[in-house]
């Protein structure tokens, strides 16, 4: 984690950890702590889990400047989404050139209404470009949606999906809006809607991807399940992506992987 602190304001997050205030670590510092890890325990492979890794593009050029530079030879993996309007073809030569494989973008819906409703002030036509550059610089490109947002109804959630599609991600991961306390989507459902169970009471339903745990103006709970159970089946019940994602590993071991990671989102998702 190279910085602390995001400045944008989407709903389904919460501030209370590390705030709008964003906080960046030396990049001496980053790379005496790189070095350490890998005269100590070998490092061979690093995820960078910032909130807003490349919200500064030049600062994050120079990261993965100084990577190439030290010759550090790893493989680096971005699992929290980065900013796609911050998404430069220079940057993206950079972060493939320091050893990155797998860039996951935060896009949230494919409605762009929505994404102004809910804080992210995304301009999704940046997503399409964003793709563009790390697919011609050949790093796997993933992404994040959440499907059942206080302001999403069928429509917009089947649009979440066709857009999705047509970014032709290799690994998009769908999630259902899970309202955690201390984010303003919780105060939204308390004032405007209603919790089906009470994730206060301990019951581990109010928590899980799997649940849909509210309802809200014309968001059902019946609609995201639906919908839902729709993205997992376009996205990897395709021959075609079955194939491409196969084509991707460089191991026995990897394929095996995936196979049992396939089986299991598939078993837990489709419920």
């Amino acid at each position: 984690m190279t910085t602390r602190g995001c400045p944008f304001d989407c709903i389904h997050c919460t501030k209370l950890i590390h705030g709008y205030a964003y906080r960046k670590r030396s990049i001496e510092n980053i790379i005496q702590e790189i070095r350490y890890l890998k005269e100590k325990f070998n490092l061979k492979e690093l995820f960078i889990i910032d909130d807003s890794f490349n919200l500064d593009v030049e600062r994050a050029e120079k990261i993965m400047h100084e990577i190439i530079a030290n010759k550090f030879n790893l493989l680096i993996k971005f699992t929290n989404g980065l900013r796609a309007d911050r998404i430069t073809s220079r940057l993206a030569r950079y972060l493939k050139s320091a050893g990155t494989y797998f860039v996951a973008l935060g896009i949230e819906s494919g409605n762009q209404q929505i994404v102004n409703k809910i804080g992210k002030k995304l301009d999704l036509k940046k997503v399409i470009t964003a793709t563009r550059i790390l697919k011609e610089n050949k790093i796997i490109p993933g992404g994040f949606f959440i499907l059942g947002h206080p302001f999403d109804n069928y429509k917009t959630m089947m649009e979440t999906l066709h857009f999705a599609k047509s970014l032709d991600l290799d690994y998009p991961h769908f999630f259902k809006a899970i309202p955690f306390p201390g984010t303003k989507m919780h105060d939204m459902i308390a004032k405007y809607g209603h919790f089906i169970k009470s994730a206060r009471t301990g019951d581990e339903d109010g928590y899980r991807v799997t649940a849909v745990n509210f309802e809200i103006w014309q968001l059902k709970q019946a609609d995201v399940q639906k919908a839902f159970k729709l993205a997992n089946k376009w996205f990897y019940l395709r021959p075609k992506k079955i194939f491409d994602l196969l084509m991707q590993f460089r191991s026995l071991h990897e394929i095996w992987w995936a196979i049992t990671e396939f089986i299991v989102t598939i078993l837990k998702n489709l419920r």
